[in-house]
Formats: C-alpha cells, sequence, structure tokens
C-alpha cells in the first residue's frame, strides 16, 4: 500500500482525463462504471482513447491546457515511480528495524537484570 505502482498512476490519469471532459459536458460517463473505463482506456493505448474522447465529446483546443496539465501531472508521477518505490521500500525497512531493535534491547535489558540477581544470590 504504500509503494506506488504505474497502475495506480495510470488510473489517476484517466480519471482526471474523465473529470477534464466532465468540464466540457457534464454528462460524459455518465452510468459508466469506473472499472469499464480504465479497461477500455487500456485496451485501446491512452492516446489512442483520449483522442477519441476528445472527438466523441467535441472538445477542441479550448480543452488543450487542461489535457496538457494532466499529461504533464502523468509524466512527472512515471519519472519519478522508481524514486517513490525506492523510498517506499526504505520506508517499510525502518518501520520493521526500529521495532525489531527495541525488542532486542529490552530482551538484552532483561537478560541483564538476570545475570545481575543471579550474582547477587551467589
Amino acid at each position: 500500500m504504500l509503494v506506488p505502482n504505474q497502475e495506480r498512476i495510470e488510473r489517476r490519469m484517466i480519471f482526471s482525463v474523465t473529470e477534464e471532459v466532465k468540464r466540457y459536458d457534464g454528462m460524459a460517463f455518465a452510468g459508466e462504471s469506473p472499472r469499464r473505463i480504465f479497461e477500455v482506456a487500456s485496451s485501446q493505448g491512452y492516446a489512442t482513447w483520449i483522442a477519441a474522447v476528445r472527438s466523441k465529446y467535441q472538445i477542441g483546443s479550448e480543452g488543450n491546457a487542461g489535457f496538457s496539465r494532466v499529461d504533464k501531472e502523468y509524466r512527472d508521477a512515471i519519472s519519478g515511480l522508481q524514486m517513490k518505490r525506492s523510498l517506499g521500500v526504505m520506508i517499510c525497512f525502518v518501520a520493521w528495524l526500529i521495532p525489531m531493535s527495541a525488542f532486542y534491547a529490552i530482551g538484552a535489558g532483561v537478560d541483564w537484570i538476570k545475570r545481575g540477581a543471579r550474582d547477587i544470590q551467589e
């Protein structure tokens, strides 16, 4: 869950495109399931799907700024994916290492107390 993947980024991009289309046609994608929209977009290819959606809902050059923004966000997210994944793995490792170190320290402390109590009794 902490580690981002390409499918999540693609889903976010597709739904950003659908929101951009809804700005021009409020009833766009009405009654369509998000899963079906994602399946159609990934089967056609994203560039082809976006072009088809723009022509279907007659979004001309006035939509260029919004679609360019979505494209830039998508490319930025994909380019930083490897770094985000590496950071997620490191966070998980540190989140595991800290409690394990604490348990080891507690065990060492209990053992030190036991050895001290035995030395006093002898």
